[in-house]
């Protein structure tokens, strides 16, 4: 069934950018080898390496700009995109980029347009939506989703990404559990996130095998009267 592009969340770094972006586009692939030997009679074909890029398209302003600009200085920047509308239970590709372009500019008349980009650093994961939350001031955990399990070689991939923040010294403190069932009744810490005290993003991994196939998201906020808008995914790869 198709889709209509809009409401697409896309999370770079500690910014959540769809209302500053028009297009987004992720370029998953693999490099095409000729294996073709002089005993083939037909051309033989083998997977190669595989790649991974991101372009986005928007209009200028002075936030984005600034971050754009610090991009270009990162090694790793961390980027999600959601597939649909950003929604607990959704899809949402994410990964580590070194940004390679950011351009900027336009003819008169037109409104001042921006293009970024550049390529993964690593693996792109495919993973489901935990937690979009907007003014969350209390601790807690997200409902568990039966993900499946991480069999040996595999790896739990999570992205956390905090977007907003406020209050006196707020800190926000994530982490990943696994249960064998859905009351998570014997919950097993998996991934602990370094503690958020500012707007920024994370992608943390942890290797297989883990038997258990549910998982949840459990926060805790510190500091005075704490606000949180945070964004976190988890993927199996």
């Amino acid at each position: 069934m198709s889709e209509v592009i809009t409401g697409r969340p896309v999370w770079i770094g500690g910014f959540e950018l769809s209302n500053q972006l028009n297009a987004v586009a992720l370029d998953l692939g693999a490099d095409d080898l000729d294996g073709t030997t002089l005993a083939n009679d037909t051309r033989v074909h083998k997977r190669g390496l595989k790649t991974a890029g991101f372009s986005i398209e928007g209009f200028f302003d002075s936030e984005l700009d600034a971050q754009q600009f610090s991009n270009m200085d990162s090694a790793e920047v961390p980027v999600a995109v959601a597939a649909q509308e950003g929604n607990v239970g959704e899809l949402a590709y994410f990964f580590k980029t070194m940004q390679s372009t950011y351009q900027h500019g336009g003819s008169v008349g037109e409104l001042h347009s921006i293009t970024a980009g550049g390529n993964a650093r690593g693996d792109v994961a495919r993973g489901t939506i935990h937690v979009n939350a907007t003014g969350q001031t209390a601790d807690g955990a997200s409902a568990g989703i039966q993900q499946g399990a991480v069999a040996s070689g595999a790896k739990l991939v999570a992205g956390l990404f905090v977007t907003s923040l406020s209050g006196i010294a707020p800190t926000l403190d994530v982490t990943i559990e696994s249960d064998d069932n859905s009351g998570f009744t014997t919950a097993v810490e998996r991934i602990n996130f370094a503690t958020a005290s500012a707007i920024g993003g994370q992608i943390l991994e942890l290797s297989g095998p883990v038997t258990d196939d549910y998982w949840r998201v459990d926060f805790t906020l510190g500091g005075t009267a704490p606000s949180f808008n945070f964004f976190v995914v988890v993927g199996i790869q």
